[in-house]
């Protein structure tokens, strides 16, 4: 196949036209797409950054926060042990506190059993002489007064008494 003169005009036309309209669209579109293009990918390495920055922040504040709840960890152990030793120490208190009441009450009944003791020893011992004395009086026929039988029989018990308590 033989081009004929008014194709191969047609060719070089179109080719020419094509060439053209390609320097046109160049000219008039590259450039804008182009300064599009760097300002989108501008923009999407903006955001990539900040992205990357906002997520370190992230990444410090979870450090941090990681560290304030490990010292509120510690301090809330540190209270409790604080706690357990004052409820230790005002037990022990109370423990003295009731040691000390029921050692008093145990000194008091003592004393008191003593002081009844006492009592009911010199009312026996009021009993033994009175009856020593109508004894000796009535054994006794002679002439010894009640105060010296009532003297005899209370260096008597007296002498009981030294020889118990020696």
């Amino acid at each position: 196949m033989k081009l004929s003169g008014d194709m191969l005009i047609d060719l070089i036309i179109n080719i020419a036209s094509i060439v053209v309209l390609f320097l046109i669209v160049r000219k008039l579109v590259y450039k804008p797409v182009k300064k599009f293009m760097t300002a989108r990918s501008e923009r999407v390495a903006g955001a990539e950054e900040e992205a990357n920055r906002r997520a370190a922040e992230a990444a410090a504040q979870k450090e941090e926060y990681e560290q304030k709840l490990a010292a509120l960890e510690t301090d809330k152990q540190q209270a409790v042990r604080e706690s357990e030793e004052a409820a230790r120490a005002a037990a022990q208190k109370i423990i003295a506190a009731a040691q000390e009441k029921a050692d008093s009450i145990v000194n008091g009944a003592q004393k008191k059993g003593q002081e009844a003791y006492d009592k009911r020893l010199e009312a026996g011992q009021d009993e033994i002489i009175d009856l020593s004395v109508d004894i000796s009086s009535k054994l006794l026929a002679r002439n010894i007064s009640d105060d010296d039988n009532r003297r005899l029989a209370e260096e008597f018990l007296a002498s009981l008494k030294g020889e118990r308590h020696a």
